[in-house]
């Protein structure tokens, strides 16, 4: 079945841009019952015309009937003056705000100026992976005394352990 203006059925999206309302909020007439509507064997909401344009002259009614905010235009067409005064007070209260805020800015950035010309510039970088690996101090390294159990190595071979950086000792590279 498919529903819309030209079948007299609308779907709940379809009806809330007849109401100028949600989809949510129609669904909600649904299920309070304040609009009445059926499900199609798939549990799809169906909403009939005459029932769809019967809620939107009960909302036009209550909203006729409902006292409304005072106009903000007298019956003359002109601007009401004490709307006009409380709206140049908020924009004097708005340019007081954006003042403050501006200069807090000024002196925030002024700080951050003054803060980062304290830091000291870094070296710069090596170029090359040897050339960091020749920087790197090698760390502690071990003697064995010859009497000790540690292990045996020649003293050429100390001397090229101690060459090489702590890392390379341990993960054996």
């Amino acid at each position: 079945m498919q529903n819309g203006p030209n079948s007299g059925f609308y779907s709940p999206s379809q009806a809330a841009r007849v109401l100028s309302l949600s989809k949510r909020r129609v669904l909600q007439f649904l299920e309070r019952g304040e609009l009445a509507g059926d499900k199609d064997p798939r549990g799809r909401w169906l909403i009939a015309r005459a029932d769809l344009f019967a809620l939107q002259e009960r909302r036009e009614q209550e909203q006729r009937q409902r006292p409304g905010p005072k106009s903000e235009q007298s019956p003359a067409g002109e601007a009401n003056p004490e709307m006009v005064e409380v709206l140049r007070e908020q924009v004097e209260d708005l340019r007081g705000r954006l003042d403050v805020a501006d200069q807090r800015d000024r002196e925030q950035r002024r700080i951050i100026a003054a803060l980062t010309s304290r830091i000291p510039e870094l070296p710069s970088a090596p170029a090359s992976p040897e050339a960091r690996e020749s920087d790197v101090s090698p760390g502690p390294t071990r003697t064995y005394p010859e009497s000790s159990a540690g292990p045996q190595s020649s003293p050429q071979t100390r001397q090229t352990e101690e060459q090489r950086p702590w890392w390379r000792r341990i993960t054996g590279s």
